[in-house]
């Protein structure tokens, strides 16, 4: 499962704000982001500015289990919506998509390499995120059907117990 998350109206603000101020505030919201990327066991991938793209599902991080991968990415997107909306005034718009994904580390620099992710999930989830609105949650019509799926084990799990 590949999440992208852009800041809404980022350019613009960028435009009003002092350099100060820009990074006061985009310290704060990469503070909250990556807390709750650990909170919810999600693997981020990369940052490109206001855009983090993130994975779940790929066992790269303690607690990140297949089977809830769509569930725990669509909470994750929900906290990442209210807490930067709450502590720092911003919007976001959030594309999802699931399905295969490579993810590599490109070493062209000893001292980082860097992590990449390829395929076509990657592309689904950049297309969603662009054609999605601030505030909502933009899925491909496979992830709404796993996320559907996931909740209905869910539910059937909890009335077995």
């Amino acid at each position: 499962t590949v999440l992208f998350l852009d800041i809404v109206g980022y350019t613009k603000r960028c435009m009003e704000l002092s350099p100060d101020e820009i990074t006061d505030w985009m310290s704060h919201v990469h503070a909250d982001v990556e807390q709750l990327i650990a909170e919810y066991s999600i693997r981020k991938i990369e940052t490109r500015g206001d855009c983090y793209i993130c994975a779940s599902g790929t066992n790269g991080v303690q607690g990140d289990r297949g089977e809830d991968q769509m569930t725990r990415m669509v909470k994750f997107a929900v906290a990442v919506f209210h807490r930067i909306k709450q502590n720092n005034d911003t919007l976001i718009r959030v594309g999802i998509a699931c399905g295969p994904l490579t993810i590599a580390y490109i070493d062209s620099n000893h001292f980082a390499p860097t992590m990449c992710a390829f395929g076509d999930t990657m592309n689904t989830a950049a297309r969603m995120e662009q054609s999605g609105n601030p505030g909502l949650l933009h899925l491909s019509e496979e992830a709404a059907l796993r996320y559907m799926d996931e909740m209905w084990s869910h539910k059937q799990a909890e009335e077995l117990r």
